[in-house]
C-alpha cells in the first residue's frame, strides 16, 4: 500500500531528556502534519496508559505542577500582561519534590515559549495548565503557526492600532489681522 503523504525530513525528535525517538504525529490539517512535543511511548507513560513506561534513562520534562502557580510568571510574555493563574490547584497534595498545588497530567501542557512547535529543546518548554497556556496562546499569537494558519514565524509583525482615532482640536487665528 502506497503512503498518503510523504516522511517529514524535518520531524523533530521527542523533548523528553536522553529520548532520541522521533515526536508522535498526531493527524493531518489540510495536509501539513500535526506532530506531538513528545514520542508516542513517552506520551502514553505520562498519561498511564497501558503497559507503557518511560524508557530506560529518559527524564521526562513536563512537570506535576504549573509553572505560573509556582513561580508566578510565564515565560514568553511581556512584564505587564502577567497573570495569577486561575486554575484551583490541590495545595493538600504535594509531589516527590516536596512541591504543592499538584495537577493531574491532563489539567497541563507543555507550551513552547517561543511559539515554534518543531523546536523540542528542554530551555524552551514551560508546563503551564490549560488557563495559562490558552491565554499565551491567544496573546501571542501563537495559534498561528500550527495547522492551516501556519506561515513563517520570522516574518510575524506587531499589530497595529487600526482603529480611527478622534482627532484632536487644532486652535487657528483665522479672525485675527
Amino acid at each position: 500500500m502506497k503512503n498518503k503523504y510523504k516522511k517529514d525530513p524535518n520531524r523533530s525528535t521527542c523533548a523528553n531528556i536522553n529520548c532520541q525517538s522521533k515526536v508522535h504525529l498526531v493527524n493531518y490539517e489540510n495536509g501539513k502534519p500535526i506532530y506531538r512535543t513528545v514520542c508516542q511511548n513517552c506520551h502514553y507513560a505520562n498519561i498511564g496508559y497501558k503497559h507503557y513506561r518511560y524508557k530506560q534513562g529518559v527524564i521526562p520534562i513536563k512537570k506535576d505542577f504549573c509553572q505560573n502557580f509556582m513561580y508566578g510568571i510565564i515565560h514568553g510574555i511581556p512584564e505587564s500582561k502577567q497573570r495569577e493563574c486561575p486554575t484551583q490547584h490541590d495545595k493538600t497534595k504535594i509531589n516527590m519534590a516536596g512541591e504543592t498545588g499538584v495537577l493531574p497530567s491532563e489539567c497541563l501542557d507543555l507550551d513552547h515559549i517561543d511559539g515554534d512547535h518543531s523546536n523540542n529543546i528542554p530551555k524552551n518548554l514551560q508546563g503551564l495548565c490549560k488557563n495559562d497556556h490558552v491565554y499565551k496562546t491567544k496573546l501571542m499569537g501563537d495559534h498561528r503557526t500550527r495547522g492551516p494558519n501556519a506561515f513563517v514565524r520570522d516574518s510575524k509583525v506587531e499589530k497595529e492600532d487600526l482603529r480611527i482615532h478622534v482627532p484632536e482640536a487644532i486652535e487657528h487665528n483665522f479672525w485675527e489681522n
